[in-house]
């Protein structure tokens, strides 16, 4: 069937993303405001955070600054806390809470990805722009089909088919 095809009905369970390990929920520091409340850092720099040393380095070159990842080494905009440790997203095993917030119903994206193929309305805006464009539409089809019907009993009075101003539609 097309629900089995597309993978609708299978059941997959996943495992709960735990709170602890999202960005939202961990105390992070951002590069960009220590450099700014340090205007005369020496370049390279080092700073304290909670008697742990970070390096910072210029990024690209230019006057900001980038902490440098204690375990990977590599540039980073902020670092998060966890377990007493300054390390960046990736090697803490951080994720953004937007990433799993309908694990929980199984294949959730699919069904949402073939909606949006189907051209089925999901959000209230694009629900609420429909219904203002099919009273439009309505409104036009009203005033054609006024325009249509004041023709037509013009045309059965001129042929003699209704009783005049009646309208009872009578034929002869």
């Amino acid at each position: 069937t097309a629900n089995k095809m597309f993978g609708l009905t299978e059941d997959h369970t996943h495992t709960p993303f735990p709170t602890s390990r999202l960005i939202e929920q961990t105390p992070s520091i951002d590069a960009r405001n220590v450099a700014r409340g340090h205007p005369l850092l020496p370049r390279p720099a080092q700073i304290q955070v909670a008697g742990q040393t970070i390096a910072l380095r210029l990024h690209r070159g230019v006057t900001t600054l980038l902490f440098i990842c204690p375990r990977c080494s590599s540039g980073r905009w902020r670092l998060y806390e966890c377990d007493g440790l300054w390390l960046c997203r990736v090697c803490h095993g951080l994720d953004y809470s937007s990433r799993h917030i309908h694990r929980t119903v199984p294949n959730y994206a699919r069904l949402q990805f073939l909606r949006r193929r189907l051209g089925v309305v999901r959000s209230p805006a694009k629900r609420k722009r429909m219904r203002a464009q099919i009273k439009r539409l309505e409104r036009g089809l009203v005033k054609h089909l006024a325009g249509v019907n004041r023709d037509l009993r013009r045309r059965a009075k001129l042929r003699g088919m209704v009783d005049h101003g009646k309208g009872t539609g009578t034929h002869r």
